[in-house]
């Protein structure tokens, strides 16, 4: 049974194909509809706009198809914290389950906050930069056919809590990551873990 001070979350590859897969299907529509008009009226310009939306299309589904694979490569790897949330100044145990036995390649963790707000006055663009950011080494456990990194981590309680508020001029959010590279392709999973003051 798990504890009830303990939040799993689950990495923000895990929809990333998911959502590029529901954009195939979105151009998938007009798609079909530039297709059948140019079948029934017979015209070129449909079937040029139908072939266009058509390979648009195509190179959606091969990335969503590419992202799962990638995505399968570690499987849904978990964040389990302790406690649930975390708090400014405040312990945190942490854990990463890998569905792999003896997995050796992750040697350290970065934990990043992160500011998002507007590049301009007159842009609707947004910018994303780095606010604080640290590594963690963590201590690897294997238990079957499973690989968990056990950690721990505290927040300094000057640094800014999560804030990602519709009315927020400044969105603050917090990031824990690793990288790897395996069989010549960059294999990257990242949490948002939610951080009070």
């Amino acid at each position: 049974m798990m504890d009830e001070f303990q939040t799993v979350i689950f990495s923000e590859e895990k929809n990333e194909g998911k959502g590029i897969l529901i954009a195939a299907i979105l151009f998938f529509i007009p798609t079909f509809a530039l297709a059948l008009s140019a079948i029934f009226n017979a015209s070129v310009s449909a079937a040029i706009g139908s072939f266009v939306f058509l390979i648009f299309t195509s190179l959606l589904y091969i990335c969503s198809v590419y992202s799962k694979r990638k995505y399968q490569q570690l499987g849904t790897t978990p964040l389990t914290i302790t406690p649930g949330y975390c708090t400014l100044g405040d312990n945190i145990n942490g854990s990463i389950s890998v569905e792999r036995a003896q997995f050796t390649k992750i040697k350290v963790l970065s934990l990043i906050c992160w500011k998002k707000s507007k590049a301009g006055t007159d842009s609707g663009s947004v910018r994303q930069d780095k606010v604080w950011e640290t590594s963690i080494t963590p201590k690897i456990n294997y238990l079957e056919s499973t690989t968990i990194l056990d950690f721990e981590f505290t927040i300094p309680a000057d640094k800014k809590p999560t804030d990602e508020r519709f009315t927020s001029a400044k969105k603050y959010y917090w990031e824990l990551s690793f990288e790897f590279v395996e069989s010549l392709s960059k294999l990257k999973r990242c949490w948002k873990i939610p951080v009070k003051p």
